[in-house]
């Protein structure tokens, strides 16, 4: 979670103009409810105040201000896949799936670019900070974008210096490399006469050990690249992102 990054937020239910001057009807830009918006100093008049909102600086009525923090869902467009960005009124932020990666995006974009603007453009910060992020099952268009966010090598396509991870989660389900060399989704065990995969990856631990050299089997490709960020990755106090398996038994 961080502390609210802005002065005011937007009141109106009707979406309101951003002007470019403190008079005149122009409109450079327009707010929706419940954005936030940073007061710049020494700056009303005429019934407007000059503002920051959205990466933008404007004037806006004052008295469209005054409102709350809201629930917001982000629904990114990554093209194939998912990416969803959800802001609590208190700040805190979680992002599930992020699309394909940047190498297989046609815009050269992924989900990391959107929540990077997020961070810095519209909160003015230097830091992603994550509350949560989750990837939904190993499929690449679902995890690569989380990826890119992830990756310090990619750090001159993203303007945060850091990104920090206070909980990550996945849903078990991994692509393995097995003596043979193949790809597989793992083993089999028959349930009541249904089959069901069986070689589920677990917590920290369990990474770790999927991923030593000499694993049988052991993470394979991407996703195993993916997973190596995670345990990589780190909290806003420093220490290492606890990462969890999302299942019925552990209370999800």
């Amino acid at each position: 979670m961080i502390a609210s990054p802005f002065d005011s937020f937007v009141s109106s239910l009707k979406p309101v103009r951003l002007y470019s001057a403190s008079k005149g009807g122009r409109a450079s830009s327009w707010l929706l409810w419940g954005d936030g918006v940073k007061f710049l100093p020494d700056a009303s008049m005429n019934g407007r105040r000059k503002i920051k909102a959205r990466g933008k600086i404007g004037w806006v009525d004052e008295a469209a201000l005054g409102g709350e923090s809201l629930l917001e869902f982000y629904f990114i467009d990554v093209g194939q896949g998912d990416g969803v960005l959800i802001k609590t009124p208190d700040f805190r932020h979680i992002l599930i799936d992020g699309g394909f990666p940047r190498a297989k995006q046609p815009t050269g974009k992924s989900a990391a670019d959107f929540v990077d603007w997020k961070f810095v453009k519209d909160y003015g910060l230097d830091t992603v900070a994550l509350d949560a992020l989750i990837a939904s099952h190993n499929d690449q268009d679902h995890y690569g974008g989380l990826a890119d966010l992830l990756d310090l090598t990619q750090a001159d396509d993203l303007n945060a210096e850091h990104v920090t991870v206070e909980a990550a989660y996945h849903a078990g389900l991994s692509w393995w490399r097995t003596a043979s060399d193949s790809r597989t989704l793992g083993s089999f065990r028959k349930v009541d006469g249904l089959n069901h995969l069986v070689d589920l990856l677990g917590d920290r631990t369990s990474a770790q050990a999927a991923l030593a050299p000499g694993a049988l089997p052991r993470l394979q490709g991407a996703w195993g690249d993916f997973i190596q960020k995670l345990l990589d990755a780190r909290t806003q106090a420093g220490t290492p992102t606890p990462l969890e398996r999302l299942s019925h038994t552990t209370g999800y």
